[in-house]
């Protein structure tokens, strides 16, 4: 919803995505976050906003370098 929520407001709006990091710390098993991570930086990468999904699955990637969700 938040990456949504950026693609019609602008996601040059730090405060959605500073919301999006502090709502995914919240999962405390580190490949659950991982996990939603990399769905939310499909999401950014789906409405063109690849900087966003770079980003967002670099972190994914630190989070569980040994998960194969982010090669999908």
């Amino acid at each position: 919803r938040a990456a949504d929520a950026s693609s019609r407001r602008g996601v040059s709006a730090p405060h959605v995505l500073e919301a999006l990091d502090e709502a995914l710390e919240l999962l405390r098993r580190p490949p659950a976050r991982a996990a939603a991570r990399t769905r939310v930086a499909q999401t950014f990468a789906r409405i063109g906003h690849d900087q966003q999904a770079l980003h967002m699955m670099m972190q994914a990637i630190e989070e569980d370098p040994e998960s194969t969700d982010a090669l999908d």
